[in-house]
């Protein structure tokens, strides 16, 4: 109960916006139940009457008994409607809340979860809460509702079979729970393993072409296979632990639907009953012990949502971020963003392992940094720590501005509001990171997310600023080509340039690049550069490089040795000034 509680808390506060359709779904699906209890009286009845051979109460009944399967019809129709439409909805509702959740995590958060991972527990986790939720939460309740109609029906015609029927249907819910920690404990585990395959399997469809080069085919498919093989295993163990329990409570419902005959059978004989209550008590047994299956059943989905809805809880409990963008009034009150300032700025991944070590330096404003070391040194972490994706382990990392008002305490006011304010350096950064990170889609959706206001003629600006408009107006559909996953249709040094394009929309006064120009020829670069640093206003550059000609661009270069940063002999002046 300790494990479950707050998962009942959870669930309670993601059912609230749709409490009404839930209500509904189980009213319509107790009236459902209580027709069932209806055609099993109605069918002693029509039976009854045809046997005395009373055509006018067989008639009668036999309206009634007809109105009750037209009422089921159109019941179970709407059930299924608003049940699939609560479920999208719900299912939605709880994906959408998830992803806000983890893209406003803390990145070292987020990073501590393979993607494969995370994509299983949107999809398949949610599902199994989902279905639990709408289906078998409201079938349990409805059921119950049978089953007392039920059992109050069948007590009127014989009370000691009522009672005999009631006694040994908890029996099957019995079985269940004794399956029940067990079962949940393989549901997890199963979960974990289908996270593992999906992760596997989406890591070697991206690097298909590093599985290629190295000849690694059928190595891969083994590993497949392997995770195949676990995930299976696990799936079948969860199966078998609900088999046993179904096996073992239907054992009881055929024992008991078998004792209901052979008693019936004897009062038959007797003279006691009619045909007619014979068949009404067969059916209302069944309409008994049909809940407590349907209930033990249900029991194992109750339990495998209530571990899934522990992996979708761990996802919610990863630490945010405390977000707060610089807002257009904080920048009207801004003349000019000055110097970064990184002050004693020290960085772990592990405790007692520092990656950056005691870093004190400023960056002027529209000066252009360029940063150098061997890999592995910290660059990009402290790339990661300007943008505030990191937090330092000590120190910190703040601006320096000038200010439009000359009241001292405004000043100080607005200094106070941008250095303690979360995530408002990201506000003010552009940043082009290693690699391809080009998204499946038209080239203009890839540069309007840099800004999606931005209008064609700015677009096609950008793109003439990283020089990428001459190849790209020559493509078939210009800035509405589409291209596929990671770029596919485009070289690396043609997608390196749309990437910049898409941080040049960004109209920040930083720019970071790293490593942004290595797939460009040394022609390619100066362009690029060159344009870059021709902008009015002027963006402070920050430039992560392992090419010496890049350097010649800087104002000065910065060095990065064991987590220490020092500052080389300085560079020859930007060309752009």
């Amino acid at each position: 109960m300790k494990k479950i509680w707050p998962v009942v808390k959870w669930i309670a506060e993601k059912i609230r916006t749709f409490l009404v359709a839930l209500i509904l779904i189980i009213i319509l699906s107790a009236v459902l139940s209580l027709c069932r209890v209806a055609m099993a009286v109605l069918t002693k009845g029509l039976i009854d009457a045809a046997v005395d051979g009373d055509l006018q109460k067989a008639v009668k009944t036999g309206i009634y008994f007809t109105a009750a399967i037209i009422i089921q019809i159109i019941l179970k129709g709407a059930v299924s409607l608003l049940s699939v439409r609560t479920q999208e909805s719900m299912s939605n509702r709880i994906r959408y809340r998830l992803y806000r959740k983890l893209i406003r995590a803390k990145w070292m958060e987020y990073a501590g979860y393979h993607s494969g991972d995370i994509v299983t527990r949107l999809t398949s986790d949610v599902n199994v809460v989902v279905s639990a939720i709408v289906s078998e939460i409201p079938e349990i309740i409805s059921q119950s509702v049978g089953l007392v109609a039920s059992f109050i029906a069948l007590f009127v015609f014989d009370p000691v079979l009522a009672v005999f029927a009631f006694l040994l249907g908890p029996a099957a819910i019995l079985m269940s729970l004794l399956f029940g920690k067990k079962y949940m404990k393989i549901h997890e585990r199963a979960q974990a393993a289908e996270s593992a395959y999906r992760s596997y399997l989406q890591e070697s469809m991206e690097h298909m072409l590093v599985l290629k080069t190295f000849c690694q085919e059928n190595e891969s498919g083994k590993q497949v296979y392997r995770l195949q093989e676990n995930k299976k295993r696990l799936v079948v163990r969860k199966n078998l632990a609900t088999v046993i329990a179904g096996s073992l409570a239907a054992f009881c419902f055929y024992l008991v639907y078998l004792a209901a005959f052979l008693w019936s059978a004897v009062r038959l004989f007797r003279g006691s009953i009619t045909f007619g209550t014979l068949t009404a008590f067969l059916q209302l047994i069944t309409q008994i012990q049909v809940p407590f299956l349907g209930l033990s059943s249900a029991l194992p989905q109750v339990l495998a949502m209530t571990g899934s809805a522990r992996r979708l809880m761990e996802l919610e409990e990863l630490e945010g971020e405390v977000y707060k963008e610089i807002d257009d009034t904080d920048l009207t009150e801004v003349e000019e963003l000055n110097d970064i300032v990184f002050e004693q700025v020290t960085f772990s991944y592990k405790e007692n392992y520092p990656v950056l070590k005691n870093i004190t330096a400023k960056v002027y404003a529209g000066e252009i940094i360029g940063l150098i070391g061997t890999s592995g040194e910290g660059k990009t972490t402290l790339i990661h720590l300007l943008m505030q994706l990191l937090e330092p382990s000590q120190g910190r990392i703040y601006f320096h501005y000038e200010e439009k008002s000359s009241d001292k305490s405004e000043r100080v006011a607005i200094a106070d509001k941008i250095k303690t304010g979360k995530n408002t350096m990201r506000s003010l950064i552009s940043y082009v990171p290693q690699g391809n990170t080009l998204f499946s889609g038209t080239i203009a959706y890839n540069l309007k997310i840099g800004n999606q206001a931005a209008t064609e003629e700015e677009q096609i600006a950008a793109l003439k600023g990283a020089d990428a408009w001459e190849f790209v107006k020559e493509l078939s559909e210009g800035l509405n080509t589409v291209i596929g996953e990671r770029g596919l249709g485009l070289s690396e040094g043609q997608a390196q340039r749309i990437s910049i394009a898409r941080a040049l929309l960004r109209n920040t006064p930083i720019l970071l690049l790293d490593e942004a120009t290595s797939s460009l020829d040394i022609d390619t670069e100066k362009k690029v550069l060159t344009a870059v640093m021709s902008q009015n206003p002027k963006r402070t550059l920050i430039i992560i490089t392992h090419r010496p000609s890049i350097l010649d661009y800087c104002h000065r270069v910065w060095r990065l040795t064991d987590g220490k940063l020092s500052e080389v002999e300085q560079a020859s002046k930007a060309q752009a000034t």
